[in-house]
């Protein structure tokens, strides 16, 4: 990974250049914002394949 500078011409906010990392090899871009969401969407994962509880009828007694 390598330090670049990249444009972006859609951004509303006046903000062209942002610093970003970019692989020499495959071309990827990771920029702070890409983190974020990336990080965001595997905590949101986690929290979605946590086990819940299961409701049992183990310690109940049984009228029979």
């Amino acid at each position: 990974m390598v330090s670049d500078f990249c444009m972006d011409l859609l951004n509303s906010t006046g903000e062209l250049e942002f610093a970003a990392q970019r692989c020499v090899q495959c071309g990827e871009v990771v920029d702070p914002v890409i983190q974020r969401n990336r990080h965001l969407r595997q905590d949101m994962r986690t929290i979605r394949n946590v086990p819940r509880p299961v409701a049992n009828n183990f310690g109940a007694k049984s009228p029979y």
